[in-house]
């Protein structure tokens, strides 16, 4: 249905100071215009009277300028810039699925009961909704076995190291179950890897070497290897190598020249920490960056954190401190790299295979943070291994542990886009739902390579142009980039916005007060967006002869406009005749393009004013009124190919005195404000092809809006006791600012009293 605003008049009473003269009481609401729930959603709001009106539609469910129509994004290149009320049903919905349930698992640690959702306590639904499965992209699984035959693995693209296949690689648990919780395609509904259409990549150690392993991840472009495994030393705390007890020699030259090669430019390397809750430092290659610093950009590690999950609140977490348990140990020294995932989970065995057992440990958490870069891999193909692992570390849930300020450290990753992440949890819980939407400021591209920021609109419509932008950008994609480099394929009409002037009707009833009741053939009509009235400068009158004017615009400062206004009034039998030349040189032309890309738009505008006013029968009169004006703007960044832009206005009353005492008036009136009626402009920016990828164009724009603001309305005026003046008026105006559908009602009241 369309959208109607009702526009409610509030009172407020002003007295001058010193020697008061009058007490003026009217019916604007001061600079705000309340608009009310007469829309489907039935939301109250303010908007200002006058300013900048950004049209990007608000993508958040509460808003109350919500529309799911504006808000559902996506494409090859990048992902969703917002998830819609539909999507959090559908996300909803998923949770509640078999697939998904099968995977709840209650439990007891550490004597307090924890329910786990493996995958929604690392928001992965949100992928899995969006059809994002891995698909493409390829996990490598570095671990004791793997029975390849397993249901979890049916139809699946399976590579093995060392020449081997599925009926000569080692078999064993593990193995099975961390590749099936990274990518098992949930055939028998009890394990849903979290990249379940992700190719596999199995490679057992006792089969192949560590650094071969590696190799083998770089030539078949496997974007993550996961480890679930650690290195175990004779003599360390329970078993295993701590980062601080060794040095890098602890592993062969060719591993490390392996991981130096892979990790950051060929993939990311994913290894569990400790399982160990007493741990009180980082087993060596969760923390072998800390002794080799270039492995940083391509690794991290993951730690086992069960989170509270309340069913009645299914879209959130209670992340109070009795709600998370560290089921591992800490991150410690590899903090800077490291995640948070729940390890807990049935997944399937190497002995059946259609079989699965629970298990929980960091070696289940690892898979899904290695199945998240797997998804992230398909949304963003265009960003690196590192970008991806970058992307994961700074959407990171951390709220948890912010007050925690003694152990929490900061991360710079980008410009104004940093994260804090804490001694002991790293970053975090993985968060897949944040890593899919845009980080930071969001900027687009024009075709001469200028940076665009999102964060303001890119075009803005002058008060002539209406919804005509918005018009010529539908059914056009963008192609937008975040902070962090993630592409996004946007709806370009959410980039638009207009400039609204105050609601014109109410201007009119302000000046009411001023205007002389016993003038003849004085019209009501408002025209005061005529001639001048939006110019930035100085009028000077001069008069020329009894029935003919000049006005001249000058300048106030360095960014004023100049121009010059004839008038001419004649007196006939039939009528008075007005007419009015002027031409305009305005350096913000706030009837086509009033502002693109932050720099205003000039214009040299001309235009011719004819005016007709005649006394009929007894008390009545009649005002005709009209303009038409030829605007040239000039192209400026963005926009190329300016056409000439025509435009026109019109407005009629109907007046007539002792209605209803003597010396009262009444009126009708109609009016058009001004619009643009033909002309158009190109605007040169970085679009998204049907394959999201970005081409740059020139956009053609229509800038005469589809539907033109007409307003009808009465005003009566009368005097009364102790020299007052009484001023009433109603009107309905359609399709207000030029944007269809959109209509308003006004109600106006004003008493002047002069003493």
């Amino acid at each position: 249905m369309p959208r109607t605003q009702v526009y409610f008049t509030k009172p407020f009473t002003k007295t001058l100071p010193n020697q008061i003269s009058r007490l003026i009481i009217s019916s604007l609401s001061l600079p705000l215009l309340i608009s009310c729930g007469m829309n489907e959603e039935g939301y109250l709001t303010l908007l200002p009277g006058e300013g900048w009106q950004n049209e990007q539609t608000a993508c958040d469910p509460d808003d109350p300028e919500y529309d799911e129509s504006m808000c559902s994004f996506g494409g090859a290149s990048g992902y969703v810039t917002e998830f819609t009320s539909a999507d959090i049903s559908a996300a909803q919905e998923m949770r509640l699925s078999d697939a998904y349930q099968e995977q709840v698992v209650s439990t007891n640690f550490f004597g307090s009961r924890f329910t786990s959702h493996s995958l929604a306590a690392s928001r992965i639904e949100y992928a899995h909704i969006q059809n994002l499965t891995g698909a493409g992209e390829t996990i490598a699984i570095r671990d004791n076995g793997f029975n390849a035959y397993h249901d979890e693995f049916v139809g699946k693209d399976i590579s093995f190291g060392a020449g081997l296949d599925a009926d000569t690689v080692t078999v064993a648990d593990h193995g099975t179950a961390v590749a099936s919780l990274a990518a098992g395609s949930a055939s028998s509904g009890e394990t849903v890897g979290a990249a379940p259409g992700a190719n596999l990549l199995l490679s057992s150690w006792y089969d192949q070497a560590d650094s071969a392993a590696v190799r083998d991840a770089a030539s078949l472009n496997a974007i993550v290897q996961n480890n679930s495994w650690g290195l175990v030393c004779s003599g360390s705390d329970f078993g295993e190598c701590g980062i601080n007890d060794f040095g890098a020699d602890l592993i062969s030259s060719s591993y490390k020249t392996a991981l130096h090669n892979y990790a950051g430019d060929e993939g990311i390397v994913v290894f569990a920490a400790s399982n160990q809750s007493f741990q009180t430092q980082a087993t060596f290659m969760a923390g072998l960056p800390r002794l080799l610093p270039e492995l940083e950009k391509g690794w991290l590690t993951v730690i086992n954190v069960t989170r509270h999950y309340d069913e009645n609140l299914p879209d959130t977490f209670d992340d109070t401190a009795d709600n998370i348990q560290l089921v591992s140990s800490g991150c410690f020294e590899a903090a800077r790299w490291c995640l948070a995932a729940d390890g807990t989970s049935y997944s399937a065995v190497g002995y059946n295979d259609t079989g699965y057992e629970f298990g929980t440990g960091t070696s289940y958490a690892a898979p899904r943070v290695s199945g998240a870069v797997a998804l992230l891999a398909e949304a963003f193909p265009s960003l690196s291994a590192s970008e991806l692992r970058n992307r994961l570390l700074v959407t990171a849930d951390n709220s948890f542990f912010l007050d925690d300020t003694d152990q929490i450290s900061t991360l710079e990753f980008a410009d104004n886009v940093s994260h804090a992440y804490h001694w002991v949890y790293g970053h975090g819980f993985l968060d897949v739902r944040a890593a899919l939407l845009p980080i930071g400021t969001v900027t687009t591209t024009s075709t001469n390579g200028k940076s665009i920021s999102l964060d303001q609109p890119v075009i803005v419509g002058g008060t002539a142009v209406g919804n005509a932008i918005k018009t010529s950008l539908t059914g056009v994609n963008i192609l937008a980039t975040d902070a962090m480099g993630g592409d996004f394929s946007a709806k370009a009409e959410t980039l638009a916005a207009s400039y609204q002037r105050a609601n014109r009707h109410a201007k009119a009833v302000l000046a009411m007060p001023d205007r002389d009741l016993t003038a003849e053939r004085q019209s009501l009509t408002d025209t005061t967006d005529w001639g001048f009235a939006e110019a930035n400068g100085q009028i000077i009158d001069f008069d020329l002869s009894d029935d003919m004017g000049i006005e001249l615009l000058l300048p106030t400062s360095s960014s004023g406009d100049i121009g010059t206004r004839l008038t001419m009034e004649r007196e006939t039998a039939s009528g008075a005749f007005s007419l009015g030349l002027s031409h305009l040189q305005a350096s913000a032309d706030q009837l086509g393009l009033v502002q693109l890309d932050g720099t205003p738009v000039s214009a040299s505008r001309s235009e011719i004013e004819l005016g007709w006013g005649s006394a009929l029968q007894g008390d009545m009169w009649i005002n005709v009124g009209g303009l038409v004006g030829l605007s040239q703007p000039n192209t400026v960044g963005m926009i190329a190919n300016v056409s000439d832009l025509a435009y026109s206005a019109l407005s009629v009353d109907l007046s007539r005195e002792n209605v209803l005492a003597r010396g009262d008036r009444l009126t009708f009136f109609a009016k058009q404000p001004v619009a643009i009626t033909s002309g158009t402009t190109a605007l040169a920016i970085q679009t998204a092809d049907a394959d999201g990828k970005a081409t740059l164009s020139e956009l053609t724009l229509d800038l005469a809006p589809t539907a033109r603001e007409t307003e009808i309305g009465i005003e009566y005026r009368t005097t009364g006791p102790l020299d007052t003046e009484w001023s009433f008026g109603a009107s309905h105006t359609t399709n207000l600012g030029h944007f269809e559908g959109v209509n308003a009602l006004n109600v106006s009241a004003a008493l002047q009293w002069e003493f």
